[in-house]
């Protein structure tokens, strides 16, 4: 810890700390609530006029790139909304199927409306996704739809491989997970039809399966 409080420039008890540290809640991709610390911009830094719209750096720098790369494991795969909201131009262009380990697909992010595919981190499953290169707008369009300003999904960096070289890509995130719920038909239905002639047969079956099971329930 010293030398991090030397890096962040802290120093107990000095009111002109570059930043400050205190212990904060903070939850992982399993879910789980642990208490870490944190260091927040001190006194030196309070006029400093940089916005870094997640608040998380390693988006705000990978959104810099001339390519963009989005990783979709849910009903973004499918092109129809895309077309109702008149964005589809901004996603004709997928790269391929993604492979991402140690994570595995849940429909843990409840809905007024069913659950809401998930990934969530278990250390031996893998989730497969459709990979697409998009241009900056097509960001703004995914904030609105995934509610990452209502606290619903936010938006992280992910390596994934693609056509099997290990590469860079957004995707998003439920921040609170729940109990499995079984997703509305309509919204399953997207999820398959898009997984269609991108996703690994194996992989599509599991994901039916697992549906039905909810379905069921």
């Amino acid at each position: 810890m010293e030398n991090i409080d030397q890096l962040e420039g802290y120093v107990e008890s000095d009111p002109e700390n570059l930043y400050d540290r205190e212990y904060v809640s903070v939850f992982n991709d399993k879910g789980l609530e642990l208490e870490a610390l944190a260091y927040f911009g001190g006194e030196s830094l309070l006029a400093s006029d940089d916005w870094i719209e997640t608040g998380d750096w390693n988006v705000h720098t990978y959104l810099k790139q001339k390519i963009i790369l989005y990783f979709a494991y849910g009903s973004c795969m499918d092109n129809e909304r895309f077309i109702l909201r008149g964005v589809d131009h901004h996603f004709n262009n997928a790269v391929g199927c993604g492979l991402l380990d140690e994570y595995e697909l849940q429909f843990s992010r409840s809905s007024n409306d069913g659950g809401k595919a998930d990934i969530v981190e278990n250390g031996h499953e893998k989730v497969e996704g459709k990979v697409y290169q998009v241009p900056l707008e097509a960001i703004s369009y995914l904030y609105k739809r995934e509610g990452v300003f209502v606290n619903a999904y936010r938006p992280t960096i992910i390596n994934v491989f693609i056509n099997g070289e290990n590469m860079r890509a957004i995707t998003f995130i439920g921040t609170q997970k729940e109990t499995e719920t079984a997703p509305t038909v309509n919204y399953a239905t997207e999820i398959i039809r898009g997984s269609k002639e991108f996703l690994s047969d194996s992989y599509v079956d599991k994901l039916r399966k697992k549906i039905n099971l909810l379905l069921k329930q």
